[in-house]
């Protein structure tokens, strides 16, 4: 199995996600491994993570948290709810859109 340093080395996270998603002849889940790749690549996954423009484990700005789940920032949310909106940002149509390289 190719290790996730290997998989991000000179790669766009699309690529990154597809070759996650289809290691050792299984598929993974796509909404998994891009929410693996994702937090992986703005935070380690460290969803305390922040700095003046962005937060949380997903790193997102305050204009794309937009005070959910009744938090005012991501990294005041649990990670349970920074995933919830990561998935809603996803599913909604935004995909990798949100987390330019």
């Amino acid at each position: 199995m190719v290790s996730r340093a290997e998989l991000w080395r000179g790669r766009s996270r699309t690529e990154v996600v597809n070759a996650e998603a289809h290691q050792g002849g299984r598929r993974a889940p796509l909404i998994v491994t891009a929410i693996a790749g994702a937090a992986e690549r703005e935070s380690k996954g460290d969803p305390n993570a922040a700095n003046p423009s962005a937060g949380g484990k997903y790193r997102f700005l305050p204009s794309t948290w937009f005070g959910y789940g009744g938090y005012s920032r991501a990294e005041d949310a649990p990670e349970s709810v920074q995933d919830e909106r990561f998935n809603e940002v996803w599913v909604g149509g935004a995909g990798f859109s949100h987390w330019g390289c």
